[in-house]
């Protein structure tokens, strides 16, 4: 075993990225894959160069291109094994460049996440340091100038006394708020990504299928890399695409049942929630009633179906929600002022023009 794979080389995004644009880059042109990877190893990211030469190292004693980038850990580490398993299998380098499109994706996703979740966190800051500096401040003050009567408000005037007083309490109790703020922000935006998340899982696994079905089969040429499965059957292109899509548990069961020889759909137990457009065609290429291109046709269709949909939902968790929960703390924070500050005043006003 390796020292990749026995201590394991966690990647960035950018870094797989790069290392394996540059393996289907290899793949595509036929030319060593050694040599390509000698290119990373004085990579000023040690990460990346070390991992590069391990590969090498390993491809070069003898081990397949899946063996190779088995000390490879992180978040895409099973979808990269199971595309490179297809690679070997074929001659298209296709699914690696659709993995390195999906890794862009997911890092720019998760990029935005993080920008959008500045405005509800911002929000939720100011709302605190308002509600329990700013007001209690500006309350005691007016009361203590007899700008307005505490009398009518003794609760609000003794709270903002003590508020005044107990800086350390004011600051605990503005934490507290801005964690609730926060967490009821995260649960509402984690139940729209779900389900966005859901449709974005089964375009993946939708494409991926189909790619798979249209690539040909045979033995790469270069040595580091001839050793081939075959011809790729119906059950290790589902658990790829299942993989990819991070669906393999859903789908165990139901590709067990397609390697027994089972074709009927109430025979197969595809996973509950599976679109019935997926479930349609994975029956047809289980009973080879279809051409394997008319099916991957539809299954694209499917793809891009689902891929708008989950775009549709991851807008509603980036734009739509954090722009809610702005303008409901600032709602809120508008009705505390007027309960506060603006009610006792007219009042006040009211009492000295009677």
């Amino acid at each position: 075993m390796s020292s990749s794979q026995s201590d394991g080389t966690k990647l960035t995004d950018e870094a797989q990225i790069l290392l394996l644009s540059e393996v289907a880059d290899m793949v595509a042109s036929r030319r060593s894959l050694s040599n390509g990877l000698k290119l990373f190893e004085n990579d000023s990211r040690a990460a990346l160069g070390g991992a590069a030469k391990s590969i090498r190292e390993n491809l070069e004693a003898g081990q397949t291109l899946p063996e190779a980038f088995g000390g490879i850990t992180g978040r895409y580490s099973t979808a990269i094994q199971s595309t490179l398993r297809v690679v070997v299998a074929t001659r298209s380098s296709e699914l690696i460049y659709m993995l390195v499109a999906l890794i862009r994706e997911n890092s720019a996703e998760r990029k935005q996440a993080r920008l959008a979740a500045i405005g509800p966190f911002l929000q939720a800051l100011i709302s605190a340091v308002i509600l329990f500096f700013v007001l209690p401040f500006v309350i005691e003050s007016m009361a203590s100038a007899d700008l307005i009567s505490a009398d009518g408000y003794p609760l609000i005037a003794r709270i903002s006394e003590w508020l005044v007083i107990h800086r350390t309490a004011a600051a605990f109790a503005g934490l507290g708020l801005i964690l609730i703020l926060c967490g009821a922000f995260v649960r509402l935006a984690k139940h729209v990504t779900w389900k966005g998340q859901h449709y974005k899982n089964y375009a993946i696994f939708s494409r991926w299928l189909a790619a798979q079905l249209q690539m040909p089969s045979g033995h790469l040429e270069k040595p580091e890399i001839n050793q081939a499965f075959g011809q790729l059957d119906l059950g290790t292109t589902i658990i790829t695409a299942a993989e990819v899509a991070g669906l393999s548990e859903q789908w165990f069961e139901c590709l067990e049942r397609i390697r027994e020889g089972y074709t009927a759909l109430e025979e197969l137990r595809i996973p509950e929630g599976c679109p019935s457009g997926v479930s349609q065609c994975v029956v047809e290429l289980a009973k080879g009633t279809r051409a394997k291109d008319s099916i991957a046709a539809d299954l694209r269709g499917v793809s891009e179906l689902y891929q708008r949909r989950a775009n549709h939902h991851g807008r509603l968790t980036l734009q739509v929600i954090p722009q809610i929960a702005a303008w409901g703390l600032m709602v809120f924070m508008m009705v505390m002022m007027l309960q506060a500050i603006i009610l006792p005043l007219m009042e006040m006003l009211g009492g000295i023009v009677k």
